[in-house]
């Protein structure tokens, strides 16, 4: 089961990449992991940086895609984000996106928030 969980969140993460490029984003990494987390996509967009979590099901069992990121992913995603940032600084206002894609319906319904959420301590 963890093998076919990792082919659906490698789609999800093809589809959402594809998503965000035809809207002019250049994506700028993928599954950037560091020990105290680890963000699916960084993407980028004239003054924009987007750190993306990317919430893929193929039912709808679970619920909806976005309710499944909690307050400890996204402590999560904000501290590899400041990595990433340390590492690679930019002028670019930093956002938190959440990106849910539905694979149920057999045609993916993609839904994007791109400020999902902030850095509790305003550090990006």
């Amino acid at each position: 089961m963890p093998h076919e969980r990792q082919q659906i969140g490698a789609l999800g993460e093809q589809l959402a990449a594809a998503f965000l490029e035809q809207r002019g984003f250049r994506v700028v990494a993928r599954n950037f992991r560091v020990r105290v987390g680890e963000v699916d996509l960084i993407v980028e967009r004239g003054g924009e940086r987007h750190f993306v979590e990317v919430k893929t099901r193929r039912t709808d069992f679970a619920g909806d895609p976005l309710e499944q990121l909690t307050p400890r992913k996204q402590q999560q995603i904000v501290r590899a984000a400041q990595w990433y940032r340390h590492r690679h600084p930019t002028t670019a206002t930093c956002h938190f996106s959440v990106l849910g894609i539905d694979l149920s319906s057999g045609r993916p319904a993609i839904e994007w928030v791109p400020d999902a959420f902030e850095a509790d301590d305003g550090a990006l």
